[in-house]
């Protein structure tokens, strides 16, 4: 059944964790962050997607210290890009500043 977000288009059903994403090619954050690390970018640099989907590159390159910048022309998966950036982003600098004391 394509388009329901809990299966694949071919109707095979999606991983449990990526049932949120109604995205058809959605990939395991855990595997794009490995890959930012094995290009070598360096920290702070940028990781460029010209086809962001869902966003689950610019998710690994935020929580990885690069910086990212995304294209996507569909409406619907920019949407869900943005709230996944959002999201990464404040775990990103939570995690940055875990265990500093202030005063």
């Amino acid at each position: 059944m394509a388009g329901i977000a809990g299966n694949y288009p071919d109707g095979t059903p999606r991983p449990k964790q990526y049932q949120q994403n109604s995205h058809p090619t959605c990939k395991p954050v855990k595997l794009l962050r490995y890959l930012a690390l094995l290009t070598k970018t360096p920290t702070g640099g940028v990781v460029l997607d010209p086809f962001m989907g869902s966003g689950s590159t610019g998710v690994a390159a935020v929580l990885e210290g690069r910086g990212f910048i995304g294209i996507e022309k569909e409406s619907e998966y920019f949407e869900i890009a943005k709230r996944r950036l959002a999201h990464a982003l404040a775990e990103y600098k939570s995690d940055m500043f875990a265990g500093v004391e202030v005063g």
